[in-house]
């Protein structure tokens, strides 16, 4: 559902990178919604705006992908071909996105 993890109060990765990166109406926008369960759909849909033009949802996803390149990087040579395909699995899943 719509900004669940901002009405709850969860702080992610994505909320701190936004945080970091707004001021003003921006961070404003954000902070108006974190833990607030009582945000109203509008107010949702502009914090959720905002994690996209502060650069902070891209910056995100870019340190995802750089991180599951590293763990794949790191299977090494003293896996079986089967357990690298299971551990590749499982850093695909981990770190795709879904729509």
């Amino acid at each position: 559902p719509l900004g669940n993890d901002l009405k709850s109060g969860k702080r992610t990765v994505l909320l701190v990178e936004a945080l970091r990166r707004t001021r003003g109406a921006e961070r404003a926008a954000l902070l108006g919604v974190v833990g607030n369960s009582a945000a109203k759909a509008p107010e949702l849909r502009r914090a959720l705006s905002v994690l996209e033009s502060s650069g902070a949802r891209a910056w995100v996803e870019a340190r995802v992908s750089e991180l599951a390149t590293e763990a794949r990087a790191g299977l090494g040579s003293a896996l079986t071909r089967e357990g690298k395909t299971l551990l590749d699995g499982a850093i695909s899943a981990l770190t795709e996105r879904r729509a």
